[in-house]
């Protein structure tokens, strides 16, 4: 099932902030759209209506099937929630940033859509969009490879086939999930320094671990970290194909999996933003005998069923 982002339907914006404003000034500033209104669960704070536009809670739009919602909320990672609980209250047509599942062809074109949407303003009159049903029953049904040659190939492999190196201290040939120096690193990069210890990952990545002399600190290592993680930010949500360009090697394990050979901060990164499926370069021998591991993986398995599996493994290993 599909919608037409037509000029006529009921535009709802979900969320208050500044890009929901510099959107909706977008929109009413065309000319063509007449019907806008805010959705947000503060709606009793704007009795009158935010800046002209009325509010609203969810339950109070009538005829919701017929009109266009779209996710405003700053944290990207909230989209999928946030759109799982509309659908059931009856919105179909939803434009959001889908984060959990990124490795099929519906859920890029969502991604497309919202990033030129939202981001690029970019109106989309007269385009066909899935609606959330669409999207939301996509099941992995077979490998996805991105680029090929005769020696190498990428490919996307399920986040729970994914090993740390063989050679890697203390945390080697572990999933990549239960690496927990790395992992307390990205959450307290993704935190702002919030939240998290990562003297261990300082002690076993710092300067103490060089086996040479530097003027290179703990801070200078930890400022590099940020600089990176700021990178992949603006990849990620960008939606580009950078990470498949800089796609890690990967050797497969006879075991049923894949350690890494490289990028393991890459790696982390991507799954802790919801990645449920990663892009690595594996030798076209190594592809060839893992292919019926991942087939095995993914056969079945829908998007609800794999973004499950990352949350539960994430929240037990925190």
């Amino acid at each position: 099932m599909s919608f037409v982002f037509d000029k006529d339907k009921f535009f709802l914006l979900y969320g208050i902030n500044v890009y929901s404003e510099e959107l909706a000034e977008v929109l009413l500033g065309t000319n063509v759209v007449t019907k806008l209104a805010y959705i947000d669960m503060r709606a009793g704070d704007y009795p009158f209506g935010y800046n002209s536009i009325p509010v609203f809670l969810p339950n109070q739009i009538q005829n919701r099937c017929e009109s266009i919602v779209i996710i405003m909320l700053q944290n990207a990672m909230q989209h999928d929630e946030v759109a799982e609980k509309l659908h059931t209250m009856g919105f179909t047509n939803i434009i959001y940033c889908p984060m959990k599942s990124l490795y099929n062809r519906k859920v890029e074109k969502m991604g497309r859509y919202y990033n030129n949407l939202v981001y690029k303003k970019e109106l989309l009159f007269g385009e066909i969009i899935d609606t959330y049903d669409e999207i939301s029953k996509e099941c992995v049904e077979k490998i996805r490879i991105i680029n090929e040659n005769d020696d190498w190939c990428v490919v996307y492999v399920p986040f729970n086939m994914i090993y740390t190196a063989l050679n890697e201290k203390t945390y080697n040939d572990i999933p990549i999930l239960s690496f927990r120096p790395y992992r307390v690193l990205f959450n307290w990069l993704m935190n702002n320094k919030i939240q998290g210890d990562i003297s261990e990952y300082l002690e076993k990545y710092g300067v103490n671990s060089l086996s040479f002399i530097s003027s290179v600190t703990d801070e200078d290592i930890l400022r590099r970290r940020r600089m990176l993680y700021d990178i992949w930010e603006r990849h990620f949500y960008n939606r580009d194909s950078y990470f498949e360009v800089g796609a890690p090697i990967a050797a497969y394990n006879q075991k049923g999996y894949f350690n890494l050979t490289e990028g393991q901060h890459r790696v982390m990164y991507q799954i802790l933003k919801g990645m449920i499926l990663i892009p690595v370069r594996l030798g076209k021998q190594d592809f060839v005998d893992g292919h019926s591991s991942i087939l095995s993986c993914l056969q079945g398995k829908s998007v609800n069923e794999m973004k499950n599996d990352l949350i539960r493994i994430v929240n037990s290993s925190n």
